[in-house]
């Protein structure tokens, strides 16, 4: 058998929450010191290989890797959150930081409108013949890996531009 196919349990779903939030909990300890070291884009950057990792996985997933990849999965949370809040903080004076924060919210806010109309489109597409959504689908694996395929082109582009963010230095930046 394939190290790719080693079943995954009924409830590893789970448990890999539980390891990605454990992981997500520790890092947050140890991503502050990073900024030390390296730009927050450069945090940033990190974060994105960490997500492009997880999503990776999936494209030959087995059990033990699922529970590496959670692992990564948190750590990818928690610099993600250090970095965006150092960048924002490294771009913003004590007169721009609301509108900073404002503009940062409003995008936000946009994807999750954008994951809403896909979802919106995913239960459409899963009507059955009486219009009613069925309240369980189960994916093929072709379908999982292009999925995550996708995710993963998505993360590399993140890495990119996080890579190509200015490092301007602002006059009297909050400290």
């Amino acid at each position: 058998m394939s190290p790719c196919y080693i079943q995954i349990g009924a409830h590893d779903g789970y448990y890999g929450q539980a390891v990605s939030n454990v992981f997500y909990m520790l890092s947050t300890l140890a991503v502050p010191s990073l900024m030390n070291y390296f730009r927050c884009k450069w945090i940033l950057a990190l974060s994105g290989a960490f997500f492009t990792f997880y999503f990776l996985t999936f494209q030959c997933l087995n059990r033990y890797l699922y529970f590496i990849a959670c692992a990564v999965l948190g750590m990818a949370s928690s610099s993600f959150n250090v970095g965006y809040a150092g960048y924002l903080t490294e771009f913003s004076t004590r007169q721009t930081i609301e509108r900073n924060q404002a503009l940062s919210w409003a995008v936000s806010c946009l994807s999750v409108f954008g994951a809403g109309v896909v979802n919106y489109i995913v239960t459409s597409i899963n009507l059955n013949d009486h219009g009613i959504v069925s309240k369980y689908r189960e994916y093929s694996e072709p379908e999982i890996r292009y999925f995550f395929a996708v995710f993963a082109f998505l993360g590399v582009v993140g890495m990119t531009i996080f890579s190509l963010l200015p490092n301007r230095e602002v006059a009297y930046p909050i400290e």
